[in-house]
């Protein structure tokens, strides 16, 4: 078994940490330019909480100020606000150089409970193998995309078919991490940050977003070698989106429920419902 999808290096200092953003960390259209994914900067961010507090992560959200390019070195500077007996709170705040890039918070602890409760079960769903797997319309080859085997479990997803008529927003994939990374908070912060591929279903066309935040809550998480995420589109307006996420074990347990909004961003269709080729991403930030 692999190590964590994140690998964060130290510093002299115990509340700060480095990551290297390498094209595999990372996202952006074909022929355009690539930033950090929004699912890497919340996990880096429950990384470097976790490292310096010394507790597991109960919930953490995240706000994005500004793409991150590689190949910069991400910056994470930690405070513990807060320390009590079993519940420690902090924030984290990455930068590249001076330019902050996001800011998140969190809450990290654990406490001696016998007491176990799940209420959504997971859904029905064919087994990952009955599954066809499907690659993002506008993936690219080296990008973070490739980090996992996504598998249509039900819903429309935006794979470069064409597509017409609002469905129902809703999109069911099995997810597994191909290099076998372990199953913990940070991969699962990662998965979070999927929310946008259910936005076609609901639209009826080609469209994703820019993540303005993420924000997920860490259930049992047991290992597994698939998961299953249960995608709703919840709101569409005034150009933004907010949508979540269940994430189940293959076994059904409720792993982690995530949240998302997002500025909205349509793909013009061709004659035939296909997506017409994208415009490269401007820099700048996600205003």
């Amino acid at each position: 078994m692999a190590g964590s999808i994140i690998a964060l290096t130290p510093t002299h200092d115990p509340l700060r940490w480095t990551l290297p953003l390498v094209p595999g960390l990372c996202t952006g259209p074909r022929g355009g330019a690539t930033f950090m994914f929004g699912g890497i900067g919340l996990a880096a961010a429950v990384a470097a909480m976790e490292e310096a507090s010394g507790r597991p992560a109960i919930c953490a959200t995240a706000q994005y100020v500004a793409f991150a390019r590689p190949p910069a070195i991400v910056e994470l500077e930690i405070d513990i606000l807060a320390q009590g007996r079993s519940v420690s709170q902090a924030s984290a705040v990455a930068r590249v150089g001076t330019q902050t890039v996001l800011a998140a918070h969190a809450a990290l602890g654990g406490r001696r409970d016998d007491g176990s409760l799940q209420k959504p079960p997971m859904p029905t769903a064919p087994l990952p193998d009955a599954c066809a797997r499907v690659r993002h319309w506008n993936a690219r080859d080296d990008a973070v995309q490739s980090l996992f085997d996504v598998r249509l479990a039900a819903g429309r997803f935006p794979d470069g078919r064409p597509i017409a008529g609002a469905g129902a927003g809703r999109v069911l994939i099995w997810v597994r991490p191909l290099a076998g990374h372990a199953i913990d908070t940070r991969l699962l912060s990662v998965v979070g940050d999927y929310v946008s591929v259910a936005i076609t279903d609901a639209l009826g066309g080609y469209a994703d977003g820019n993540s303005l935040d993420n924000t997920i809550r860490f259930a049992a998480i047991e290992d597994c070698a698939w998961m299953l995420c249960d995608i709703r589109i919840e709101s569409i307006h005034d150009g933004f989106v907010h949508g979540s996420m269940h994430i189940f074990s293959q076994s059904g347990r409720l792993m982690a429920v995530a949240s998302q909004s997002l500025i909205l961003r349509r793909h013009p269709p061709t004659h035939d419902g296909r997506p017409l080729p994208p415009r490269p991403t401007p820099d700048g930030d996600h205003q």
